[in-house]
């Protein structure tokens, strides 16, 4: 329910504050006074776009503010899912500066448009003379026909969202499975050639040592025999020099203590040489050019630098790390490809239940349409349109969609003999208006619905029928808040408030004003509707007994 609404500084409004009942309100005015703009500066506030040329004054912003109760609307999730304070008494408002910008907040946050707008769509419904949007919208009809036979739909909805994840899931792992499938041939020929290796049993630095001793073979042959010569085995090697040295040393040490200790450190350097000399001879003796077994290392060494290049890896580390990584890929794969098949059964398998639970929705609304039919032809009846046919179209479809297997379309026609056709291709903006109301006075038993805003739904009607149009709006906005422009009287005397929009001239300028009538000013106001401005007691009469009707 729209509790306030607050306007500066927008086209003829310089500042304008209305307190709105929160049952039918209506709003009467001269033509040129500015019904229009408050619809504009209400506008903003819903999200619609901003024009600079709005201002009233170009040097100071303009601010539209409206105080909502949503206390009984279902919008908690809607705060959630934006991440804002919910409070049953909402504040939307809407900025426009000199320079353009345009800012929106709701409950103080700031917020996007779309934001903004979303909430609006859920507060406010606008019907203007000109269209009525939501009337035409694809999903209107088929949520018409639901409320009205309490058809509930909730538990195949919550189905086809889950066959729908199911379905996008399917898809993406198709992609995904596209782009890996052309590369799979590649990466299992990466994985035989990185297994044939058999780099677990590969030590990559004892193969390079043995192949640089395999390949210098002779010259450790040559030189480790030199070595050994020269430490023991010919005339004056180093350690029969060695020897004769200790002999000496061994004759002082009876006359000098100290020689003890040095011919001890001589024997420890004598047994370390003889064992260097042992090693030396063993490692001439192992060493041999086999060119056969040097073939064999450089061919899996060559392979191995070659792998490493590849990958651009430094070691066989991390080789075996790049082949697992592989493996683990076309694992994946493999494993992605068995998903596909359990998703496409799945999906099949929820599709066969989906289509069932449609088919028993599209027999419900078949069943129930004439009976909605039949009350609205009624209803239009009443408002002026004797004549009116209207008819709730109801085919079946092969494709699903979030309500079922079956297309719903509103088809109309005003005139007699006329043929049905939909609503968006027959019907004027007046026609159009007074089918949302009785479509709206049918659905607000059944349904919470937000604010209602009628501009000039009355258009074409007079008399009788807009005595009968009053009534249908007055019973309406016993369940659902209503603000109603107008400019019969027997509409206008319905309302539990009624406004006044009028200009004044302040400082040589146009200024709209808005001003709640009551009492007197009410009778008036009604009287000159009805008898023009030089209404007589006949036309206060007149007026007095609407207001009592």
């Amino acid at each position: 329910m729209l509790r306030s609404l607050q306007i500066k500084n927008y086209a003829l409004i310089d500042s304008l504050s209305i307190d709105w009942d929160s049952q039918f309100n209506v709003i009467t005015g001269e033509t040129g006074a500015g019904k229009s703009i408050l619809l504009g500066a209400l506008s903003l506030v819903l999200g619609n776009r901003a024009d600079i040329k709005s201002l009233n004054r170009k040097d100071k912003k303009c601010s539209v503010e409206a105080t909502f109760d949503i206390s009984d609307l279902d919008t908690n999730s809607f705060f959630q899912m934006h991440d804002l304070d919910y409070h049953d008494i909402t504040i939307m408002r809407r900025e426009i500066t000199p320079s353009g910008r345009s800012r929106a907040f709701i409950n103080d946050t700031p917020v996007t448009l779309q934001v903004m707008k979303s909430l609006g769509d859920q507060l406010i419904h606008l019907h203007t003379q000109h269209a009525t949007l939501e009337l035409m919208s694809k999903d209107f009809a088929i949520i018409s026909l639901d409320r009205f036979a309490s058809i509930d739909s909730k538990t195949y909805y919550e189905q086809f969202r889950k066959w729908q994840d199911l379905i996008k899931e399917l898809n993406l792992l198709k992609e995904a499975n596209a782009r890996t499938t052309s590369e799979q041939d590649y990466f299992q020929f990466l994985l035989n050639e990185l297994e044939e290796a058999n780099l677990d049993e590969i030590q990559q630095q004892s193969l390079e040592d043995e192949m640089m001793s395999i390949e210098n073979a002779e010259d450790i042959k040559l030189k480790s025999s030199e070595a050994v010569d020269l430490l023991e085995e010919q005339d004056g090697s180093i350690i029969s020099k060695l020897n004769h040295v200790s002999a000496l040393i061994g004759d002082l040490k009876r006359v000098d203590k100290d020689m003890a200790a040095l011919d001890d450190r001589l024997n420890s350097t004598i047994i370390e040489l003889q064992e260097l000399s042992r090693e030396i001879a063993y490692i001439q003796d192992k060493v041999n050019y086999d060119p056969q077994r040097l073939d064999e290392i450089k061919s899996v060494i060559d392979h191995l630098y070659r792998l490493q290049k590849k990958h651009q890896m430094d070691s066989v580390d991390d080789l075996i790390s790049k082949r697992d990584e592989i493996a683990s890929k076309l694992e994946t794969l493999e494993n992605s490809t068995h998903r596909v098949e359990e998703l496409e059964k799945e999906i099949s398998i929820k599709e066969e239940e989906l289509r069932e639970l449609a088919s028993e929705l599209l027999n419900e609304r078949i069943k129930h349409k004439p009976d909605l039919e039949k009350t609205i032809e009624n209803l239009l009846a009443d408002l002026g349109m004797k004549h009116a046919r209207f008819e709730v179209s109801v085919s079946e479809q092969k494709d699903l969609n979030k309500f079922g297997n079956c297309k719903v379309e509103l088809l109309f026609n005003a005139n007699k003999g006329g043929q049905l056709m939909s609503v968006s291709q027959v019907a004027s903006g007046g026609e159009l208006s007074r089918l949302m109301l009785a479509i709206k006075s049918i659905l607000a038993g059944k349904m919470v619905l937000p604010t209602l805003i009628f501009d000039e739904i009355d258009t074409g009607i007079s008399g009788e029928i807009a005595i009968r149009m009053g009534d249908v709006l007055k019973q309406l906005s016993s369940r659902h808040q209503l603000i109603c422009i107008t400019h019969l009287p027997q509409i206008a005397g319905k309302g539990n408030a009624h406004y006044y929009i009028y200009k004044s001239i302040i400082d040589e300028k146009s200024v709209t004003r808005m001003t709640k009538l009551d009492g007197k000013k009410r009778i008036e106001t009604l009287a000159e509707m009805i008898g023009g401005e030089k209404a007589g007691d006949v036309a206060r009469k007149q007026a007095k007994e609407l207001l009592h009707s």
